[in-house]
């Protein structure tokens, strides 16, 4: 998993003049801030694809400082596959490859589509995404979005903001790049997860 690469930080840190201790996350769900500064919360969980049910991650982060980024990234990998690529070369009518690296087909397309259900009504957004080969997840494929991390009227910001409000689930679905009707879904519990939401973008809202 991402946290697995991060060298862990005290309980509390100054971060710009705020101490920020470590917060109480569900049992689910991992915080953890590295010493370069990125603060990140995963959580695995089960996805559909069109071959059936498959392993998700997913890791939400923030990239403290100017020039920092905060994003999303959703993984879809299958954990007890004999041959790494076997269960994506399953997928045959979902274009990975559409989606791969720097200026890919799908870039620039809004085809991610996440919900969270709140109280008060569903927060959606439609947001552009990209895509690489998992270096995490053997097998995998990864489908990242964000953007800097003091950027006004950010989609991302406000379905995370919907979860810290006390958002209850999470709800991805990706669209392949040629049939709508193709995708690649997972829900997320995110309950109880809303102080640990506002920890991670402390300073950015």
């Amino acid at each position: 998993m991402p946290h697995r690469l991060l060298k862990f930080a005290p309980l509390a840190v100054l971060v710009a003049g705020q101490l920020l201790a470590q917060p109480a996350v569900p049992a689910a769900w991992h915080y953890a801030r590295s010493e370069a500064g990125l603060r990140t919360l995963t959580t695995l969980g089960r996805a559909q694809t069109p071959a059936g049910p498959a392993d998700a991650s997913l890791n939400l982060f923030c990239k403290e400082g100017a020039g920092g980024w905060i994003g999303l990234e959703f993984t879809v990998y299958k954990a007890d596959e004999a041959t790494p690529g076997d269960f994506l070369a399953q997928l045959k009518t979902f274009h990975f490859d559409d989606f791969e690296g720097p200026g890919a087909l799908a870039s620039g397309r809004k085809l991610t589509r996440l919900e969270v259900r709140a109280r008060s009504g569903p927060c959606q957004a439609l947001v552009r995404q990209e895509g690489s080969y998992s270096a995490s997840f053997s097998g995998g494929f990864v489908f990242s979005t964000g953007g800097p991390n003091r950027a006004p009227g950010s989609e991302l910001k406000r379905v995370l903001k919907a979860i810290r409000e006390g958002g209850d689930r999470l709800t991805l679905r990706v669209a392949d790049s040629q049939d709508p009707q193709v995708t690649l879904a997972a829900d997320f519990d995110t309950t109880g997860l809303g102080g640990a939401v506002k920890q991670l973008l402390e300073g950015y809202w």
